[in-house]
């Protein structure tokens, strides 16, 4: 049972360290981003970045899971009918 109680607390601190480093990586990413605009404001910059990330993040889930698009749902937290929507919008073979 104590070994059972390492491992989850190993494993909660694992995934709090890779959703701070993803965290960093994406603030630093949009700052990047911003000072490069040199000034001009970007137009609907929620839709660039959440598209920049997304189509990447389909595509990583599905390689993950072999193209098991019920596997690779499951992993994203969608309905595999939602998943088969993003994939078609963003042109993903399936």
């Amino acid at each position: 049972m104590r070994g059972a109680r390492l491992r989850l607390v190993l494993l909660k601190l694992h995934i709090t360290v890779l959703n701070s480093s993803l965290t960093q990586h994406s603030r630093e990413a949009v700052r990047r981003y911003l000072s490069a605009t040199s000034g001009h404001p970007p137009m609907q910059l929620h839709r660039v970045v959440l598209a920049e990330v997304e189509k990447p993040l389909l595509e990583e889930a599905l390689k993950h899971c072999a193209n098991n698009l019920t596997h690779a749902a499951e992993l994203l937290g969608l309905s595999r009918a939602t998943l088969r929507k993003k994939l078609d919008d963003y042109g993903i073979a399936h």
